[in-house]
């Protein structure tokens, strides 16, 4: 298909790294969405912001084994 560009609004995201083959890459987000959930981070509360997720793959999967890629993990997140 062809590419495509698309902009997004600035904002504040919570950020976490999965360590880890892509497979199982929703345990990451489930524990991301639990620790935003469980109270205040850098003394603020906070609450999901609106999608899209975003993932930063830090290595090559074609070059690297799954059990050692890493992912940055980034959720929006505004003031509860």
């Amino acid at each position: 298909p062809p590419v495509e560009t698309k902009e997004f609004a600035g904002g504040t995201y919570v950020a976490t790294l999965h360590e880890g083959a892509y497979d199982n890459i929703s345990n990451t987000y489930a524990k991301l969405f639990a620790r935003v959930a469980s109270g205040p981070i850098d003394g603020k509360s906070w609450m999901l912001g609106d999608p899209p997720s975003l993932e930063k793959y830090l290595n090559d999967p074609r070059k690297t084994k799954p059990e050692d890629l890493r992912t940055e993990v980034w959720m929006p997140v505004c003031p509860a």
